[in-house]
């Protein structure tokens, strides 16, 4: 990414240094919390419960329990700091896509507080937060050509297990039955095709490695559900919002594709990229808390902070090289 000189003072050019450096600071502190709580709150464990001989482990289990809940209270904190600079990113550009990403974020922030307090139902919660996520797809999508057809399965597969997830709540209140099996097993193998398609994202062909650290990780998954299929079924509907009605090489596809993809970005140094996936994935498309559903908001704000900051390098770079010319 090219980036243009600006006749500043020494001064104005050392605060648009810091203020432009904030972005990838915050999310390079996120990401890593996220990830390890994941590996260790929502994996290890909730794994570690289904050990036969526990009781000799009884210490581990207990200090990767507390670190566990340590690393979920900041990432949670981390992901309030990351949404609220991407509000401030986005709502400073005067393109309407960023500033409508901005406004989107900002309103789940809003929702995701108010749910927080109890002040709205799960109701209204998962109706705001879906649509926030549905503005979000789109306009993370915008433009994108190709690469944009992961993104729009993921949202269509978010909105088909939210309409579930609001038929149940609505019944719970005394509404209409409504029977959503088939919400589920839709949301459930849009997610798995977003996922395997997710290299598309990153729009350049795969290097060797980055397909053998996928075809590792979805032979590692796949031979996991095949052998333990309930104990991973379990992991993977807490944790992700996938109840495995698929069969278990499937699942194994829709791993190695996210892993080629956040390999590939990082292989060609595109970070950001890299991070968006692992917020979008990690998040994933259970509405279990707001937490899992801000991450999902972080990673498609980011990716339109992405494509609106590229988009304006190569504005920039059309004027100058016109200047030049001229």
């Amino acid at each position: 990414m090219s980036v243009v000189a600006e006749r500043l003072t020494p001064a104005r050019r050392s605060a648009a240094l810091t203020h432009r450096d904030v972005v990838p600071l915050v999310f390079g502190l996120t990401v890593p919390a996220v990830v390890a709580e994941l590996m260790i709150l929502r994996l290890f464990t909730r794994t570690a419960i289904h050990i036969p001989a526990l009781e000799f482990l009884a210490g581990t289990y207990r200090v990767a329990a507390v670190l566990g809940r340590f690393t979920f209270h900041l990432a949670a904190v981390l992901l309030i700091a990351a949404l609220s600079v991407l509000v401030v990113e986005l709502a400073r550009r005067v393109d309407p896509q960023a500033r409508t990403a901005a406004a989107a974020t900002a309103v789940f922030g809003v929702t995701a507080a108010a749910a927080r307090l109890e002040l709205i139902d799960t109701v209204t919660t998962t109706v705001l937060v879906g649509t926030c996520v549905a503005v979000l797809v789109w306009t993370a999508a915008s433009g994108r050509g190709i690469s944009s057809v992961p993104l729009l399965l993921f949202g269509a597969a978010f909105l088909a297990v939210a309409a579930h997830s609001l038929a149940q709540q609505v019944a719970a209140e005394g509404g209409p039955t409504v029977d959503g099996a088939r919400l589920l097993y839709l949301g459930e193998g849009l997610a798995l095709a977003a996922a395997a398609s997710a290299p598309l994202i990153i729009g350049v062909r795969p290097s060797r490695r980055a397909v053998w650290f996928g075809a590792a990780a979805g032979v590692l998954v796949a031979g996991a559900m095949i052998g333990n299929g309930a104990t991973v079924k379990i992991l993977t509907l807490w944790n992700f919002g996938l109840a495995g009605y698929f069969p278990s090489p499937l699942y194994g596809i829709a791993v190695a594709g996210v892993v080629i993809a956040i390999v590939t970005a990082y292989r060609l140094g595109r970070r950001f990229d890299a991070w968006a996936l692992v917020l979008l994935f990690v998040g994933a498309v259970g509405l279990h808390s707001t937490y899992q559903s801000g991450l999902v908001v972080a990673g498609l704000s980011l990716f339109v902070y992405l494509t609106c900051t590229r988009r304006r390098s190569a504005d920039a770079d059309e004027t100058s090289a016109a200047a030049l010319e001229a």
